[in-house]
């Protein structure tokens, strides 16, 4: 049984990303080790892939783009980022 991604606080929701850059597509994959998988078709260099997955993620959720901050990760695969505590995560699948 896959753990949840995400952690609802008070007035933010954490969700922990395993963000797949140069992907043939912008996708949602499955969750996988307590990691929602999201591909996204930038490269991981100067933070390229980042802006991508921030923007696809907004696009997802229907909420602006600096509502989403990265916390961890910023120059790795795994990720954690902070959403507002309104968002929708069944946009995402969960």
């Amino acid at each position: 049984m896959n753990e949840k991604p995400f952690e609802k606080k008070d007035d933010y929701i954490l969700l922990k990303i395993r963000a797949v850059p140069k992907a043939s597509a912008e996708k949602i994959g499955k969750v996988q080790g307590g990691e929602l998988k999201i591909y996204v078709t930038a490269p991981a260099e100067k933070g390229k892939a980042n802006a991508a997955l921030i923007k696809f993620i907004a696009k997802k959720l229907k909420i602006a783009k600096s509502e989403i901050t990265i916390v961890s990760g910023e120059t790795s695969h795994h990720k954690i980022i902070r959403l507002p505590s309104d968002a929708d995560l069944t946009t995402l699948g969960l």
